[in-house]
């Protein structure tokens, strides 16, 4: 048996979805995140919140931009195989608030 949790974002929150529905979702302030969240998720996500952010690359949902408040902190990749990791790491420090800088292919492959 499959067992599902409501969702609410508040405040700056970021939460783990996976296995989550989008049934009992709600935001009630102006920023969170939902990550590790299925296709068919992302999709209801937007219907259901549509002032909100897909990120379908790193399976995550956004809504609204906190300005950020600390940082910046760098996320690097080293190849495209590292970037749905990367990218989730990105989305999940912008929703705390915090400036990231991004540095892409940094791998040492081929040399």
């Amino acid at each position: 048996m499959r067992r599902w949790w409501a969702v609410l974002l508040v405040g700056c929150g970021v939460v783990l979805g996976v296995g989550v529905t989008t049934g009992a979702l709600r935001c009630e302030r102006r920023a969170g995140a939902v990550t590790r969240v299925s296709p068919d998720a992302l999709a209801a996500l937007q219907n259901t919140l549509p002032n909100g952010r897909a990120h379908p690359r790193c399976a995550c949902f956004t809504v609204g931009e906190p300005v950020p408040d600390c940082g910046p902190v760098a996320v690097l990749s080293a190849g495209t195989s590292d970037e749905p990791v990367a990218e989730e790491c990105a989305v999940t420090l912008a929703a705390r608030g915090v400036k990231v800088e991004r540095f892409r292919d940094c791998g040492v492959a081929g040399l």
